[in-house]
């Protein structure tokens, strides 16, 4: 997959570059690549129209696993930008379907980073439909638990680990009618372990698996610690994201990630050095203590230990 020349802009990379280099390193139609393509430059135009700070917010459920991305020389949040922008866009149709592959993606999401980060600094010429913005500022309204607790992480994550209390408005939590379950998916086994049987499918489907729905109903029936080696697993389709995610909270739950914890009134991030998730090895991920003391310390041995049993 080739590199576009510096000259191109954020548009003509995702309207030109983009479709061609799908079709011709992956197996997707002309007419799939080129809404992938639109996709992609709207998802970009919404996320350039909101502020910064908000950017960071629903970026921080994806920087621990795009920190250490290619290039080097970009900086954390752009690789998080790129990963909300770019990744989480309709190419996830493409790469659940194997037309393109993890490598593929990997390239893609590189070309991209220098040029979307220009992008995302310029004036929003081309302002966002009500539809977009009410899809994002519903996240911060519909979602104020997650929405605060992935402040919090944010935060956290740019001054480099520790922790912080989140507060957020009295909200009605979501119930488990407002999960769409769907039956009899063709999955992969991706854990090592037994105890973590998880299984994949299209990480923007807005439907919930029966697998992740049982450990929703266990999480109302009783609180626990839900251990994922990054949020991402739960989906990259953001409203579904934080439907969970304030499902969990709203019943006592913990979450814990491979840099963080997140607990219904606390958020903790791993200081210094960020543990890269293992997707098939969360055991790998969660047994690394190195940054991390008192209640995280406390609570992330607690759930090797569950889980090694």
């Amino acid at each position: 997959m080739s590199t576009p020349v510096n000259s191109m802009s954020f548009n003509e990379i995702v309207t030109s570059q983009v479709p061609r280099l799908l079709q011709t390193e992956g197996s997707v139609q002309a007419e799939d690549a080129e809404e992938i393509g639109q996709d992609i430059l709207h998802r970009a135009q919404w996320f350039r129209s909101i502020p910064d700070e908000d950017r960071k917010t629903l970026a921080a459920a994806f920087y621990e696993e795009s920190f250490d991305h290619r290039p080097l020389n970009s900086s954390g949040w752009t690789k998080a930008f790129v990963t909300v922008v770019v990744r989480n866009s309709k190419l996830e149709n493409a790469h659940s379907s194997g037309q393109i592959s993890d490598v593929e993606i990997k390239q893609l999401t590189t070309m991209m980073a220098p040029s979307l980060e220009v992008f995302l600094s310029t004036k929003d010429e081309i302002q966002s439909n009500s539809t977009d913005a009410e899809y994002f500022y519903g996240l911060r309204r519909k979602y104020p638990r997650a929405w605060s607790a992935l402040e919090g992480a944010h935060r956290l994550f740019v001054i480099g680990g520790g922790q912080i209390e989140y507060r957020y408005a009295a909200s009605p939590s979501p119930t488990l009618e407002d999960f769409e379950i769907v039956d009899n998916i063709e999955s992969q086994t991706k854990s090592k372990n037994k105890k973590l049987q998880t299984y994949v499918f299209n990480a923007i489907d807005e439907r919930v698996d029966t697998a992740m729905y049982d450990q929703l109903v266990r999480a109302a029936e009783d609180p626990l610690i839900f251990g994922v080696t990054a949020l991402s697993r739960f989906s990259r389709n953001s409203e579904k994201q934080f439907r969970i995610i304030e499902f969990l909270i709203a019943h006592e739950c913990d979450i814990l990630t491979s840099n963080m914890l997140i607990t219904p009134k606390r958020v903790f991030v791993r200081s210094g050095a960020l543990v890269k998730p293992v997707s098939n090895d969360p055991i790998a991920c969660m047994f690394d203590l190195r940054g991390v003391g008192g209640v995280h310390k406390k609570k992330r041995a607690g759930w090797v230990e569950l889980v090694t049993m």
